[in-house]
């Protein structure tokens, strides 16, 4: 199978052998592709763009894959906590709907998911779940673009979720509580765990980048992200007092982030590096390991 991944700049793909306990890569594919496929996908022939992108990936490997996975992140996809009963997906999947949605076709028109991350939370013994939902024009054309290239569609995620499967492969090897900055050059996704669990996650736009040839530019970014990381760390604490730490990761696109480390820990006053490449994670290294975090994720065997 080849595992896809795609925003609204890149589609890149990966191949890999993954067991519980080790994931090997074995090839890696980058292709920029700026369109509106997740921001606006009723615009017409969004599919035959990706198609061709996929196509150009395919030919380039020479992958013979007969199946295909998708992760997708976009700051459009929510993925937003909830506390509801225990119960099967066909139960809870039109309470998740109703909460959501007070529109009956903006409902018909998206198809909602879960996963559950604790049970029996207080009295009422709720469940905490994290919940997204997708356009199902999304699901339509990534199921139409597969089809059009010779591939099944298998799987569709969201970063948000990949990510959290990383970590909690990785768990033995990470602090109990710490941030995780997602880095993707125009925005970042930020997260808190606390004793190893996804407690919160944020989105926001950044309009700066490093620079090597121009340090105005990298001076600008560390003082940009720097504030946009306190923000964070200060709602985070604000609303989960038992969750503070020393420690911010950073994964995404580290190759532009690395140089900027020192001065961003010290404005922050915090240990900020670079998400640590286990070593039951083979064939990549750092940068690579973390530019492809999320897809490796989507590997990982719950």
């Amino acid at each position: 199978m080849i595992h896809f991944y795609l925003n609204s700049e890149k589609l890149k793909a990966m191949s890999a052998n993954a067991g519980k306990k080790k994931i090997k890569v074995t090839k890696i594919y980058d292709l920029d592709f700026p369109n509106e496929f997740l921001n606006d996908p009723d615009q017409d022939k969004l599919d035959v763009k990706l198609t061709e992108a996929m196509l150009n990936i395919i030919r380039a490997g020479d992958i013979k894959s007969k199946t295909a996975s998708f992760v997708v992140d976009h700051s459009k996809i929510p993925f937003r906590e909830m506390l509801l009963p225990a119960g099967t997906p066909a139960k809870l999947s039109p309470i998740i709907k109703g909460e959501l949605f007070t529109d009956k076709k903006m409902a018909e028109a998206n198809t909602v998911d879960y996963i559950e991350v604790e049970r029996n939370v207080n009295q009422d013994k709720q469940s905490r779940v994290l919940v997204t939902y997708m356009d199902n024009t999304i699901i339509d054309n990534l199921k139409k673009c597969c089809k059009d290239v010779g591939m099944g569609l298998k799987s569709i995620n969201i970063q948000q979720n990949c990510l959290t499967k990383l970590v909690n492969f990785m768990k033995e090897e990470l602090p109990e509580n710490f941030m995780l900055v997602d880095y993707r050059v125009t925005y970042t996704t930020t997260y808190l765990f606390s004793k190893g669990e996804h407690i919160f996650s944020m989105t926001k736009s950044i309009f700066s980048v490093p620079s090597e040839s121009f340090a105005n530019e990298t001076a600008f970014f560390i003082n940009d992200i720097s504030l946009q990381l306190s923000d964070a760390m200060s709602f985070f604490l604000s609303k989960y007092d038992n969750a503070r730490f020393d420690t911010i990761f950073v994964t995404g696109s580290t190759f532009l982030f690395e140089p900027c480390l020192p001065q961003i820990s010290s404005m922050l006053n915090r240990t900020v590096k670079l998400l640590p490449k286990p070593e039951k994670i083979e064939g990549v290294g750092i940068h690579e390991f973390n530019d492809y975090s999320s897809l490796i994720g989507s590997l990982v065997k719950k």
